[in-house]
């Protein structure tokens, strides 16, 4: 999952708990938990980066409609504080662009998998 990406299509049922960041996303405890336990896995060898989530969703061509999701360590200094944010106990960095195609989006974890949900 960190510093890969993958391909996400079908749209599972909505979880019941959610939880709204106040730039907009919205993650599940699921979701959280993920990053959690990726961070105390990864985190020793990380120890001045901070953990960055990309998302791109093409609107036009051949994969109109298919997203990508990416989570890969950047150094900190790279990081503007403004766009850090806290999901659960992990503080992650997201772009200006991925945090206009995640705003109102949810980010959830099941089976194995990252999932966006409109």
């Amino acid at each position: 999952m960190a510093g890969g990406s993958g391909q996400f299509q079908g749209q599972p049922i909505m979880p019941r708990e959610l939880i709204k960041l106040p730039c907009g996303i919205i993650h599940t405890p699921e979701f959280a938990a993920c990053l959690g336990r990726l961070c105390a896995e990864a985190s020793p060898r990380h120890r001045n980066e901070v953990l960055a989530i990309d998302y791109i969703r093409c609107g036009s061509g051949a994969q109109k409609g298919s997203a990508w999701l990416q989570l890969a360590w950047i150094p900190k200094q790279s990081a503007p504080a403004a766009q850090r944010h806290r999901i659960g106990d992990v503080e992650v960095f997201i772009h200006r662009q991925s945090l206009r195609g995640l705003r109102g989006r949810c980010l959830h974890f099941q089976d194995g998998e990252v999932t966006v949900l409109a």
